[in-house]
């Protein structure tokens, strides 16, 4: 069985992430009703997935773990 605390830690943490999910997906559809430009929670060019964690070498593309 596990920590009473370490479970209530990771649903809390879980239940956080789902409700980013949802105001992501409320923008997104904000957007398509719209045709407004929202502001968004997850981001959607490759540069913006990868913040913190390209490199800023130029001729290296794509995403590399640090």
């Amino acid at each position: 069985m596990a920590n009473p605390t370490d479970v209530i830690s990771q649903l809390t943490y879980l239940m956080f992430i789902r409700q980013l999910d949802e105001r992501d997906l409320d923008a997104e559809r904000m957007e398509e009703l719209t045709g407004v430009v929202q502001p968004r929670i997850f981001p959607q060019t490759e540069a913006g997935r990868c913040a913190g964690m390209c490199s800023g070498t130029s001729g290296q593309s794509g995403c590399m773990p640090s």
